[in-house]
């Protein structure tokens, strides 16, 4: 979340000009928003790679000569 406060805050100094100004304003809701997809995408990914490394016969994998 720090890293991306800080791309933001980059970003919008790379925005202003002397005719405007864009102010940088995040509420908490949106970092609870981000922490909640994060989360979410994790665990569906380790479910995946789980459902796929119990389909695997380790038996067979380590007996495949390379």
């Amino acid at each position: 979340m720090i890293i991306g406060y800080g791309m933001s805050y980059g970003f919008i100094l790379g925005l202003q000009q002397d005719l405007f100004r864009i102010p940088l304003i995040i509420n908490p809701p949106t970092y609870a928003l981000a922490v909640i997809v994060v989360i979410f995408s994790a665990v569906i990914s380790g479910l995946i790679v789980r459902r796929k490394l119990n389909q695997i016969d380790l038996v067979s994998v380590l007996k495949i000569k390379e």
